[in-house]
This record gives structure tokens, sequence and C-alpha cells, in this order.
């Protein structure tokens, strides 16, 4: 599924890239709902009382590119064939672990970043 390794790959470059606690944000997938949205929304918030201030941070120091480049070279640094535990899969998503695909992230993020 697209989106789940999407929202995956996104996550894990964004706490990592801003070299935060990875629960102390989260990132979920919102799907349209009476076509209020073309298509599914990423929606990433700080997962602490009070906010942490992790998003803050990326929409004013503008980080979202270097994100979407970071977890491209991730994705495409693992040698395995669709997903696994390095790249995509762990314990929170394993329940979508057969449906994971790095591959269809490195598509997207090759076309949004040229």
């Amino acid at each position: 599924m697209f989106g789940v390794s999407l929202m995956r790959a996104f996550f894990e470059m964004y706490w990592r890239h801003l070299g935060c606690f990875s629960h102390h944000m989260n990132v979920e997938l919102v799907y349209p709902r009476n076509g209020q949205l073309a298509s599914p929304a990423l929606v990433l918030y700080d997962n602490v009382p009070g906010g942490a201030g992790h998003v803050r941070r990326v929409a004013n120091e503008g980080v979202l590119r270097d994100v979407l480049e970071a977890s491209r070279v991730f994705l495409s640094s693992c040698e395995c064939g669709t997903s696994c535990s390095g790249c995509l899969r762990n314990f929170r998503n394993q329940y979508w672990h057969d449906k994971m695909n790095r591959h269809l992230v490195l598509d997207f993020l090759n076309r949004v970043l040229g």
C-alpha cells in the first residue's frame, strides 16, 4: 500500500533529520471524505502534551525537501525486495507489512524531487 509505505518513510526521516525521539511526533494518513480531499494527505503532529515544537520547526526551517531527499537516499540504500525492518517495517505497522513497498515510494519521490 503506497500510503502506508510513504507515511512510514516520511516519519522515519522526519524524526531522524530533526534529531528528536520518534515518540515525540507522529504522522497519520487521512483519507478523503465527502470529496473534501482529492487524495490522501499526510498529517504530521507533535505527540507530547503541549507539543514539542517539532512540527513548527519543520514549517519554519523549511526542511521538507531535505527530509524527502533523505527518505529517497534511505530507501534506495536498502537491498530488500519490497520492504523490511531495515527500511519500512516496525512493530507499530506490522498489520501492513505484506502491503508495504519501498519501490512505490521511491518512484513518487523521484517524480517529486526530479
